[in-house]
């Protein structure tokens, strides 16, 4: 679907997808990304600060990221229109595109070309069923339909990329499930699904509650957070000892914990 056409359609809700009537391209995103380190001064406060307030990655690490935002870019035409992001592809001859928020935009430019090593499991996903836990503005979402899975089933509780969410799925017309909730253990076992990922900013933590210590085939972003107990273990630590789960390595500041084998006592989920 042509960008303009794309920007002016209006969802079920009669909401107009975009607000802003012009779009720029971003030409090339590693200059965008490295400008967001400029240092502006703020006329009130009467500081320096830099662009990106809350994101400031190492300087060790700072070259990867430029190379995968550049890799990024190869896949993926850039947009903005006001306070959002649109990143276009094609598929098969059709344009995808998705309107994200700057944070999610960020993320998966940074992240795009890790997903492949870290999120897809060693079996195929042709034909089967993603249980998207934590599912942003719906770019994971694509990166599963992407890569064969027949249908997704997006799980995400913030009330701006839910929106956006919905609004990518109803466009692009993917095979996608919605469900604006916080994560709850009973998922596991209400929804069917023959894979899992799960990057809910520490919510993770609640499957340690769990009374069986096997989970269905899954990778889960482990965020950098420590749980009460005796030893104050780290949460990555405690999910990788009660589940039995690997550690893969790779991403910018956080854990991929993988599970590809197992299935949950109790749940409708075959392992592949």
């Amino acid at each position: 679907m042509p960008i303009k056409k794309y920007m002016n359609a209006r969802s079920t809700s009669g909401m107009c997808m975009m607000h802003e009537p012009h779009t720029e391209p971003i030409r090339s995103p590693v200059l965008w990304f490295l400008g967001g380190f400029g240092l502006s001064i703020s006329p009130r406060f009467h500081i320096i600060r830099p662009r990106f307030h809350s994101f400031y990655p190492s300087p060790f690490i700072l070259p990867k990221l430029i190379l995968d935002i550049h890799r990024s870019s190869k896949v993926w035409d850039s947009f903005q229109n006001g306070q959002y992001f649109l990143a276009r592809t094609t598929e098969n001859g059709k344009y995808v595109v998705l309107t994200m928020t700057k944070q999610y935009y960020l993320s998966m430019l940074c992240e795009w070309c890790d997903w492949h090593q870290l999120y897809l499991p060693i079996f195929s996903l042709q034909g089967r069923t993603v249980l998207d836990i934590g599912a942003g503005c719906g770019e994971t979402a694509y990166f599963f339909l992407r890569n064969g899975a027949d249908k997704v089933i997006c799980v995400e509780k913030e009330e701006k990329p839910l929106r956006l969410l919905r609004r990518n799925v109803e466009m692009n017309g993917w095979n996608a499930e919605v469900h604006g909730e916080p994560f709850s253990l009973s998922m596991l076992n209400d929804y069917k699904f023959d894979f899992m990922k799960m990057d809910i900013e520490g919510g993770e933590r609640a499957l340690l509650t769990l009374p069986y210590n096997r989970l269905p085939p899954c990778a889960i972003e482990a965020h950098c957070s420590c749980i009460a107990g005796v030893h104050r273990e780290c949460t990555s630590d405690a999910l990788v000892k009660k589940f039995e789960l690997t550690r893969q390595t790779g991403t910018v500041s956080n854990n991929i914990l993988v599970n590809w084998s197992h299935s949950s006592p109790g749940s409708n989920n075959e392992s592949p």
